[in-house]
Formats: structure tokens, C-alpha cells, sequence
């Protein structure tokens, strides 16, 4: 069984700040520990692929290309740049936050 393609919001300043840092980006979850013992997946972001893991192309356009880790299926992506602390690319989807 093959699962669609997420939908994908992806902010022109994201896509701009994407492209002009080499055009992919890789979107991994890493699972955390709270202070009360509950555990939440975050998203992880990077314009080069991590060691040990599988990706697959979820998205193209222009010259952006978003990779997400296999075995993730969410039905939408939210892809935005964050200043604070510092200039970054954050993606997240519901229940799952971005770090």
C-alpha cells in the first residue's frame, strides 16, 4: 500500500532561504523525554542528509526539494523560517512539534 504525498505549506521565505542554502531539505522527528516522563517527536531540519537514515523526496518545486525520513506519513508539512534564536527552517505538522 502506498500512501500519498503529504500537502505541503511551504512560505516563500522558506523556499528562498532553502534554495539559497544548496535546494534540499531533509526533515527528520527524534522522539524526547519531558521532565514528566511523557514522551513527544519533534522535527528535526537540515539542509544535508543525516548518517543512518533513509529519506524519500516528498516535494519539489522550483528549485527546492523536501526530503522526509521513510516511514513518516503526515497528511500535511508546514514549512516556515524562524528568527529567534537564530535564522532557521522549521517544519512541523499536527501533533508534532518543531524544534
Amino acid at each position: 500500500m502506498t500512501t500519498a504525498p503529504p500537502s505541503v505549506d511551504l512560505s516563500v521565505e522558506a523556499a528562498l532561504f532553502v534554495r539559497d542554502h544548496g535546494g534540499k531539505l531533509f526533515i527528520w522527528t527524534q522522539r524526547q523525554v519531558c521532565c514528566k516522563g511523557r514522551t513527544s517527536s519533534r522535527t528535526q531540519t537540515s539542509f544535508e542528509a543525516p548518517p543512518h537514515r533513509s529519506f524519500v523526496r516528498v516535494f519539489s518545486w522550483e528549485q527546492v526539494e523536501l526530503y522526509l525520513a521513510a516511514g513518516l506519513a503526515p497528511a500535511e508539512i508546514t514549512v516556515a523560517v524562524r528568527s529567534f534564536p537564530r535564522r532557521r527552517v522549521i517544519a512541523f505538522w499536527p501533533n508534532c512539534m518543531h524544534q
